[in-house]
């Protein structure tokens, strides 16, 4: 990969494959376990792919459980997360993946959780990168209007607002999203109980300083520009 920043170092995995495709895979954590007044213990997590969820033309998202995920401060019972396999032979977006790997590691953040799906880091393998990440298993916008009748106004304005919300958090803090739409939009909870969606795919996020001082070529989703992208606002 490209040079990467102290925060995206930061991040990374200590990781080992038991099998080639990456089917089972085992990270490495040192620890301190105040309990015991040990300064330094070494803790493994073992994951294993359970399937498919989704993925485009440079990879995929599978569902992974923890079958040993150790002791200490290590997740409990039936963990699962989602991992987001990008196929770097293929791909030519590689300097989007090391921004969106800054802007994961930057809302992962406790203080920014309630609006972006978090991620646990991020490894490699030959040719390939991983990203893994907390799994909802409610899926995306999308797939919610998809088979429901339109949502009723005040459903909607709460979606928007949470939205809003986390695009502020983005702004101030020099990021721009790019690419915002429905599939992009995960959803934590929904009614009966109170919405909670959480934002992701930053693939391609971009420092705002960046997209003032660079080529204005558009990217994303056309279907989702906003209408001044289009010429269609002045």
């Amino acid at each position: 990969m490209a040079q990467i920043s102290d925060l995206v170092r930061d991040s990374k995995l200590e990781t080992f494959f038991l099998a080639d495709d990456g089917v089972k895979t085992v990270h490495t954590f040192r620890e301190s376990d105040p309990t015991s007044g040990r300064r330094l213990v070494t803790r493994q997590e073992h994951w294993q792919r359970q399937r498919r969820v989704g993925g485009g033309a440079s990879g995929s998202v599978w569902v992974e459980k923890c079958t040993d995920c150790g002791r200490l401060g290590g997740l409990q019972g039936d963990a699962v997360r989602a991992v987001k396999q990008i196929d770097m032979k293929t791909s030519l977006r590689s300097i989007d993946y090391n921004r969106e790997l800054e802007a994961i590691a930057k809302f992962s953040h406790t203080k920014y959780e309630a609006c972006f799906v978090r991620s646990f880091g991020w490894y490699e393998g030959p040719g390939q990168l991983f990203i893994a990440m907390e799994y909802l298993e409610l899926g995306d916008l999308l797939g919610y209007l998809d088979q429901r009748p339109p949502l009723p106004e005040a459903e909607a304005q709460d979606i928007a607002s949470q939205i809003l919300e986390g695009l502020d958090m983005m702004h101030e803090n020099g990021f721009a999203h790019r690419d915002l739409k429905p599939n992009n939009i995960l959803i934590r909870s929904q009614p009966p109980k109170q919405w909670w969606i959480k934002l992701a795919d930053f693939g391609l996020s971009k420092r705002v300083s960046e997209e003032l001082s660079q080529s204005t070529t558009l990217k994303g989703t056309p279907r989702y520009f906003a209408p001044e992208l289009w010429g269609f606002v002045k």
